[in-house]
């Protein structure tokens, strides 16, 4: 892979060089250039080795843990295996004290433990939250401007004489 890699950079640094016009450009700008494609040919070619690093690190990884991984289903199996089978246990004397059994249970009988789960309904029903009170509080008088005709003097009747012109 690596082979690979430095060949094309190879070639296109010599490509890019005979393109660029090597005969119209001075000594001193193909130098430059050439030095310039070699660093990021040195930068690539270093990026490219880390990466292999990296990946073979990451596939050393997951062979140990696809290692891991079979031991132990090799050892689950193994368990799977040496289990024994199991037997009918000879059913347990029916006391009053044994809460595996009902306390009338006969002989010859199956029985069963089952476990219900709890039952809820919901109901609406109308609950107190506060009770009732009653305070006394003293509300300040209110004042408003009101605009009246009223009465100053009652009608009268006046003679007035006037003189003649």
């Amino acid at each position: 892979m690596l082979s690979k890699t430095s060949a094309l950079i190879g070639t296109t640094l010599g490509a890019t060089l005979v393109l660029s016009g090597c005969g119209n450009v001075p000594k001193n700008q193909h130098e430059q250039a050439l030095a310039e494609q070699q660093t990021q040919y040195e930068q690539q070619k270093l990026a490219l080795e880390q990466q292999q690093i990296q990946y073979q690190t990451q596939q050393a990884q997951y062979a140990s843990q696809q290692a891991e991984y079979e031991k132990k289903i090799q050892l689950l199996q193994e368990k799977i295996a040496q289990k024994p089978t199991p037997t009918v246990a000879a059913p347990a004397p029916t006391t009053a004290a044994s809460p595996l059994f009902p306390p009338n249970a006969q002989p010859g009988h199956c029985y069963s433990k089952v476990i219900m789960p709890a039952q809820y309904q919901t109901n609406t029903q109308r609950v107190m939250v506060k009770p009732a009170t009653s305070t006394i509080s003293i509300v300040p008088s209110r004042y408003k401007n009101v605009t009246e005709r009223m009465l100053v003097t009652e009608a009268s009747q006046k003679t007035i004489t006037i003189p003649a012109t």
